[in-house]
């Protein structure tokens, strides 16, 4: 059974907590995908979104490497992507982004 979005909020929190952790400030947090749409099964990963100013110049390898240990012990697989402030300000339209932003459940 797919977790409830209180469940998916609690564990989010804990993924940012473990970013926080790691020296990684975090200013926003959207859910998007299968548990922001609703049709989230028992397959299902946890599809999030995060800013925070560290990722602003970062590689996406850098990226990969911090939000991927972060989600190391969470009790659902966590799939992140990192964006910097500045991408979130000048988010163009047709963009992965512009539909997260859009369609997206705001956590933080």
């Amino acid at each position: 059974m797919a977790q409830t979005m209180p469940e998916i909020r609690r564990i989010v929190e804990a993924y940012i907590r473990n970013l926080v952790s790691l020296g990684v400030p975090v200013q926003k947090v959207f859910v998007f995908g299968s548990y922001a749409h609703g049709d989230a099964t028992d397959e299902s990963d946890i599809d999030i979104a995060v800013v925070s100013p560290k990722f602003e110049k970062m590689s996406l390898w850098d990226k990969a490497g911090y939000l991927g240990k972060a989600a190391w012990g969470m009790p659902l697989p966590i799939d992140a992507l990192g964006y910097g402030p500045t991408q979130l300000k000048k988010v163009r339209p047709g963009t992965l982004l512009a539909e997260i932003v859009k369609n997206g459940i705001e956590i933080r």
